[in-house]
């Protein structure tokens, strides 16, 4: 969220009902590093905002979370409107495009970081419930972003208390000349698990609501003079559906992602090869899950947008990212300890995934 450009005149009060919205949102700006400015030394930034005005139709290239803490507004994205105040939180992965309005008083706090930075140790992230397919998914996997509907729920007042500790251990560190590194991961970490447990407790509360209402409407779908279904509580239903980031429900009360077990194996083999610096097959990989090279290659496209050697170095690239935050590394130990060929054909690849080259890179993200 950026702030407005035109204040206007704040409304006399929050929207009591969300909306769905008849067609999508127009970015006027992007939210981009020049504003975030996050770097090397900070790959998490917070910001706490008093916003006095409309916030403009906008996106990002990197993943916002803003959380309330006072006021009102009316939070628009491509797919609804929906109230937004003291403990709302709204999830914005790059792409995705939202927008403020009838704004009161509104104070927030918003979040951006480096999703590289945190996508080193994959599989112990996953281990956590929703925690991928929330903050990450979009970095991870190609999807039709402006397809998927941006989350929003409400945290409760000890979640929401919860949430504040970690943004102040966040905040109060970024303060340091020198911040800690570790310290700013685990906090972060610590702050997107709180949420993604607040998601999931939020999502299985609006499921159970929105089957008493389906079996309540089942019984009076022919009574004329039933009043009709909330419209804000099916909104709020489909706010907080676990298909995040093009990804559904891996099991019965899980918010990971719906992946057959050959896709697991596939995620797996990935991150193994990286970590241990050994070739990926395809082929060897579709011999391990019993299925033809070809098989795998269109299931494993579907479920994640890539094909799997694409997803094997796009992985490698946000390792290579990771590298490259530490000036200590030149680009072509980087290049060979993650196993390119040479600098030409890694720097050709980390264009190809990142927009720019390492040298670019480095440079964007310097310490500051």
């Amino acid at each position: 969220m950026d702030a407005a450009r035109k204040p206007t005149p704040p409304a006399p009060g929050p929207a009591r009902k969300g909306v769905e919205r008849q067609a999508p949102l127009v970015p006027l700006h992007t939210i981009t590093q020049s504003h975030v400015q996050l770097s090397a030394q900070r790959p998490v930034r917070s910001a706490l905002l008093d916003v006095a005005g409309e916030v403009r139709p906008h996106d990002h290239d990197y993943y916002e979370i803003s959380m309330g803490h006072a006021g009102s507004a009316l939070h628009e994205t491509d797919h609804y409107g929906l109230p937004f105040g003291n403990g709302t939180v709204v999830i914005i992965a790059p792409g995705q495009t939202h927008a403020f309005s009838a704004v009161n008083n509104l104070r927030v706090t918003n979040i951006y970081y480096l999703a590289e930075w945190l996508l080193t140790e994959l599989r112990s992230l996953w281990e956590n419930d929703g925690l991928v397919p929330l903050f990450l998914a979009a970095s991870l996997f190609r999807r039709p972003i402006r397809d998927v509907r941006v989350p929003q729920f409400q945290l409760k007042a000890k979640e929401s208390a919860e949430c504040a500790l970690e943004l102040a251990d966040i905040s109060a560190e970024l303060a340091r000349p020198q911040p800690s590194l570790v310290l700013l991961k685990s906090s972060l970490l610590k702050f997107l698990i709180r949420l993604a447990r607040a998601y999931r407790r939020a999502a299985e509360f609006s499921h159970r609501k929105d089957a008493k209402t389906q079996r309540t409407e089942g019984r009076n779908e022919r009574t004329a003079s039933s009043p009709p279904p909330s419209l804000s509580g099916k909104i709020l239903a489909s706010s907080v559906e676990p298909g995040v980031g093009g990804l559904g429900l891996r099991a019965a009360g899980s918010l990971n992602a719906n992946f057959r077990d050959e896709i697991w194996t596939a995620l797996d083999r990935v991150e193994e090869s990286i970590r241990q610096s050994t070739p990926f097959s395809v082929d060897e990989l579709s011999g391990q899950v019993g299925l033809s090279a070809d098989h795998l290659t269109r299931i494993f496209k579907d479920a994640t947008g890539w094909a799997p050697m694409d997803y094997f170095q796009r992985r490698r690239i946000h390792h290579a990212c990771t590298w490259l935050l530490n000036p200590r590394h030149s680009i072509t130990d980087v290049a060979i300890a993650l196993g390119f060929a040479d600098a030409a054909h890694f720097s050709r690849l980390f264009r190809q995934h990142q927009g720019l080259t390492p040298r670019e890179y480095r440079k964007m993200y310097a310490p500051r």
